[in-house]
């Protein structure tokens, strides 16, 4: 099995956990401010439980903290949404196997620094496969199906 914790900021996160939900995993929701409750929720799961952890504007800059968090872990699959220039820019730890996250260059007047942040790798990981995304979406970006088709698929593999 798998579990997604998605760190709600959006109407599309919602949406896209529903869709998640659909392939037969379970999820859960959270502020993006709760990275210590996701954390105890993943260390209470079975070793062999497969885990995603993904968020939107603040909860995507929060998203590699949860990983940090629960090291060493293994999360199978972070995803971020539009991480914020605003917020903390938690560094990607190694203990993620593979990370995608969408971010869009476009300043003004559409999203004025707010989903612009790019993930970063820890300097000392060098394993995490990182899978950036540039997308030219308002903020947050959550509700495209180019934002949300990638993710399934990504977990989608994972269930085979």
């Amino acid at each position: 099995g798998a579990l997604v914790d998605a760190m709600l900021s959006g109407g599309g996160t919602l949406r896209l956990c529903n869709r998640i939900k659909a392939l037969g995993v379970e999820t859960g929701l959270f502020n993006w401010d709760q990275y210590a409750s996701i954390g105890a929720a993943i260390r209470a799961l079975p070793a062999t439980t497969k885990v995603v952890v993904g968020g939107t504007s603040l909860g995507a800059n929060e998203a590699p903290r949860v990983a940090s968090h629960v090291y060493p872990r293994k999360i199978d699959f972070l995803f971020g949404i539009q991480p914020s220039l605003y917020g903390v820019k938690n560094l990607v730890p190694s203990n993620a196997r593979r990370a995608m996250y969408f971010y869009s260059p476009w300043w003004w007047p559409v999203t004025l620094g707010f989903g612009a942040y790019q993930w970063q790798r820890n300097p000392a990981n060098t394993s995490t496969v990182m899978l950036p995304r540039q997308t030219f979406l308002p903020h947050p970006g959550d509700n495209a199906e180019s934002v949300h088709k990638p993710i399934l698929d990504e977990i989608a593999k994972l269930l085979k």
